[in-house]
């Protein structure tokens, strides 16, 4: 016991403070809290829980945007018990792996070291990312379904930055990072008028699309009103799509259609035409976080 030579807070305590000093003539108790024993069940989990932390903190700014978007909110936390509830599930398939399937995983685990086997980890982790990603019909964000032959193809995602998204700015429409599907359906029209002096015009008939990545919590198409033109359907991730009408006479020029707010985080559009014959035009993007 610690030797005193005054009253704990001061020789001079009076009061309720005065009554709660613990004193007993000159020396003072020493309270010792109980160690807590956990069962092998608790460390089990616990080193799971460990396991999957490290491997989810390791993951590029792709995979984040679209946990973002899965998760919304509190994603990390959501993600982190959305997984450990498939652990068994996911653990069980790995060891029906061969060794060199298993090999694959723990060569590309994108931490080297965790309590549970890396390799183990790193498939049950994909595998729960794969699953919500299913679930939530967002199959276009490129993930390959883990499996014996995939694991370098998971490391890939895992690591992968944010191109070709588009992040916060605006962005002309001859943008490489925008696909125009069927090049051949599509035609430049030149005018002092238009964002960048140019837009990109579809052809009046067929299915001609165009798609892009961005990541933030909307996105506005700048577009023509042409006498010639149609309207334009607009999809965003797994919402409803949007048509857009692009008929006017006389025709007008950088016109702004805004979508609604999204989950900030990653995102894909497809933009196809719509309605009768005519074209579509789409002059420039701007995303907004």
């Amino acid at each position: 016991m610690a030797r005193l030579t005054a009253p704990l807070g001061g020789a001079d305590a009076h009061g309720q403070l005065g009554k709660s000093i613990v004193y007993q003539g000159t020396t003072a108790k020493r309270y010792k809290y109980p160690r807590v024993q956990y069962n092998a069940a608790q460390l089990d989990q616990q080193d799971k829980f460990q396991s999957v932390t490290k491997t989810f903190g390791e993951m590029g700014a792709w995979a984040r945007g679209v946990m973002q978007v899965l998760f919304l909110d509190n994603w990390f936390g959501k993600l982190l018990e959305y997984t450990m509830a498939r652990w068994d599930e996911a653990a069980a398939i790995y060891a029906g792996f061969d060794v060199p399937g298993k090999a694959t995983w723990v060569n590309n685990a994108p931490y080297s070291e965790t309590k549970i086997e890396v390799g183990r980890t790193f498939f049950v982790c994909a595998y729960a990312v794969a699953q919500k990603i299913i679930e939530a019909n967002y199959t276009d964000f490129d993930l390959v379904e883990p499996d014996e032959d995939t694991g370098a193809d998971a490391a890939s995602w895992w690591s992968r930055g944010i191109a070709p998204a588009f992040c916060a700015g605006k962005f002309d429409d001859d943008h490489p990072d925008i696909n125009y599907q069927a090049p051949l359906e599509w035609s430049l029209l030149g005018g002092p008028a238009l964002y960048g002096g140019y837009e990109h015009l579809s052809a009046s008939n067929g299915s001609p699309s165009v798609d892009f990545w961005f990541y933030g919590r909307k996105i506005t198409l700048v577009h023509s009103m042409l006498s010639t033109g149609t309207a334009m359907r607009v999809n965003v991730d797994a919402y409803s799509p949007v048509i857009v009408a692009q008929q006017a006479s006389p025709s007008q020029h950088q016109i702004e259609w805004t979508s609604d707010l999204y989950p900030m985080g990653l995102h894909r559009v497809w933009i196809h035409r719509d309605g009768a014959e005519g074209g579509y035009t789409l002059d420039a993007i701007q995303v907004s976080e």
